[in-house]
């Protein structure tokens, strides 16, 4: 069986950087502590600019799914939207399980 994952890139308003990241870290704990997720990070480039990425991997398709039906997310996407240009979710098979 193999993992899945989810890496979520946003683009934030330059005025919403520092603010977008912490929140982005809060989610992330919350979003660690679930049933089946095996890891959950931000990930800030090395270059200043305004893309975020969060990466988040789960054991498998149900805990996938179980995490995006989880009450906080609309909040979550509701929550970042005023602060983002762009958002894009790409769900992944995680090959070398």
């Amino acid at each position: 069986m193999s993992h899945r994952a989810i890496v979520f890139r946003a683009e934030c308003k330059p005025e919403f950087r520092e603010d977008f990241i912490a929140r982005a870290q809060r989610h992330a704990a919350i979003v660690r502590s679930e049933t089946g997720c095996i890891r959950c990070d931000v990930l800030v480039p090395q270059e200043s600019g305004n893309v975020i990425f969060l990466y988040e991997l789960f054991e498998d398709e149900a805990a996938l799914k179980t995490h995006s039906e989880m009450p906080y997310m609309p909040g979550w996407r509701e929550d970042i939207a005023p602060m983002v240009i762009s958002r894009e979710p790409t769900f992944v098979i995680v090959t070398n399980d």
